[in-house]
């Protein structure tokens, strides 16, 4: 499981609790949203309770991911989270 900041860019909502695709570098695996901690209001940066997220909306949620990863690709994904640069996302399909 792991934290982090997700700009929702499908006109679907994204959904606590519900299984996605998501894709980690060059591996697709499945995960599932955990409750959200809070959406970022665009504007003021405000933390606002949320359960689900829609289109152009951030939020910090917690990620559970189905299948283990192997050291070196939990090495990889560490070193990618810490600084993320273009090129360097995760990405819910």
């Amino acid at each position: 499981m792991f934290t982090s900041s997700i700009l929702r860019m499908d006109d679907m909502g994204l959904d606590t609790g519900r299984t996605y695709m998501l894709k980690i570098g060059t591996k697709t695996v499945t995960a599932t949203v955990l409750p959200i901690k809070h959406q970022v209001d665009v504007n003021t940066r405000e933390h606002l309770a949320a359960d689900c997220i829609r289109k152009n909306e951030i939020a910090l949620c917690d990620i559970s991911i189905a299948e283990k990863m192997t050291v070196k690709e939990t090495v990889e994904f560490d070193h990618h989270s810490q600084g993320l640069t273009p090129g360097r996302r995760l990405f819910l399909l």
